[in-house]
């Protein structure tokens, strides 16, 4: 497995009757309960297709573009693929009454990562939030110290999450 497959196991689960519900908002929102593993399979290849699409759409539109803002841009359109394609596929299913919990969804993360892959994403986290806490204090025009603290802060979380991540690796062996 690897952290593609661990971003997909957090938006499923098994249920107290053992039937698999899907969490196509995670945390924040209402379960599906899959009737039938074929349902939950065109599940999970849909997920890929999209999480694939949305990294290299939002890590190449950039680039390409030369306008590092133009991935905000993707936005809309990234959640309407994933609105109308997660909700073809669990449309019919019955709605769940048990909750996805943040911790549920970064342990499967974790799960599914290798304990190298964790630390690896962490150091190239801190990196982040270094030089976005950088960017943020030597820049000039506004904008750009914006830009710069935006990342500090989201960096910072990230990394907060994958030392809980590594934690829970290192609980569960």
């Amino acid at each position: 497995m690897g952290y593609l497959d661990g971003l997909i196991n957090s938006s499923f689960k098994k249920d107290g009757m053992g039937r698999t519900v899907f969490y196509p908002l995670g945390a924040v929102g209402k379960g599906r309960i899959l009737e039938n593993a074929e349902t939950e399979s065109r599940l999970r290849a849909f997920l890929r297709r999209y999480y694939i699409g949305a990294f290299l759409s939002l890590a190449i539109v950039p680039v390409l573009t030369g306008r590092g803002y133009v991935f905000l841009l993707l936005i809309p359109p990234l959640y309407i693929w994933y609105y109308y394609g997660a909700g073809k596929l669990s449309a019919q299913c019955h709605l769940s009454d048990e909750k996805l919990s943040l911790r549920e969804i970064y342990t499967a993360m974790a799960a599914a990562n290798s304990e190298f892959t964790l630390w690896a994403m962490l150091v190239i986290s801190l990196l982040g939030g270094a030089a976005g806490i950088w960017a943020a204090l030597r820049f000039v025009p506004l904008f750009h110290r914006l830009i710069g603290g935006a990342a500090a802060l989201f960096f910072s979380a990230a990394s907060a999450i994958l030392i809980y991540m590594i934690m829970a690796k290192g609980r569960r062996g």
